[in-house]
């Protein structure tokens, strides 16, 4: 429909273009992701970068507790680690570019890194390298499943409710009858 030759929207048009909308942002984050991964070496030797987000505390990373600088130094590490594993090990059919996008890729993923980090940390015995290759092909069949739907680009999962309104009052029927 047009209004004095403009168009007015309707809700599906007006959803196609959320949806495209959606998809640019996405894609000037990745971009300033990349940018700044680019700057970071010159930052690095500038002391107002290196206040701005501490190291990583030492342990696992619980990635709903990391926020702000902190989280974005993180993820900006995993980043490196992930290309650099994808690339030496010649997995980019397993590990796609879109692995970011997933949460429960980022957290395998953030799991084989730390499993690295601990693996070729001084003191270990030589044996660990061959828990951690058992662990990196774990994790990539994982990351392969998880990925599949994008084989052809990135395809964003869609969540219906888990449970129905009515298996959840079934549920607690079943609850309120115990013991």
């Amino acid at each position: 429909m047009t209004v004095e030759g403009t168009r007015v929207l309707d809700s599906a048009d007006a959803r196609e273009l959320a949806d495209l909308l959606r998809r640019q942002q996405q894609l000037l984050e990745t971009l300033i992701e990349l940018l700044d991964r680019r700057l970071a070496p010159e930052q690095a030797s500038e002391p107002a970068a290196a206040a701005e987000a501490p190291p990583p505390p030492p342990g696992p990373v619980d990635w709903v507790a990391l926020s702000g600088p902190e989280r974005r130094r993180t993820l900006h590490e995993l980043a490196t680690f992930v290309e650099s594993t994808v690339l030496h090990y010649k997995m980019p059919l397993a590990i796609l570019p879109c692995w970011w996008r997933h949460p429960e890729v980022i957290e395998e993923l953030t799991a084989l890194w730390q499993v690295r980090k601990e693996t070729f940390r001084p003191g270990v015995k030589p044996s660990a390298t061959m828990q951690w290759h058992d662990a990196l092909y774990k994790v990539r069949d994982r990351v392969s499943v998880f990925l599949s739907s994008c084989r052809e680009g990135h395809i964003a999962p869609v969540y219906g409710a888990w449970m129905s309104d009515a298996e959840r009052a079934e549920l607690a029927a079943f609850i309120a009858r115990q013991g």
